[in-house]
């Protein structure tokens, strides 16, 4: 194994899932995320 984690967020056009992929990636984790709506995601 690699050693590095990986989360799935849901809900990254939302602030809290947007607000958890920025806190996870500044701490160096992979991060996966997951919207509905990619337009609002970006």
């Amino acid at each position: 194994m690699s050693g590095h984690k990986t989360i799935l967020i849901t809900g990254v056009s939302q602030p809290i899932g947007a607000g958890l992929v920025k806190a996870f990636l500044d701490k160096g984790w992979n991060v996966v995320g997951a919207s509905r709506r990619i337009s609002k995601a970006r």
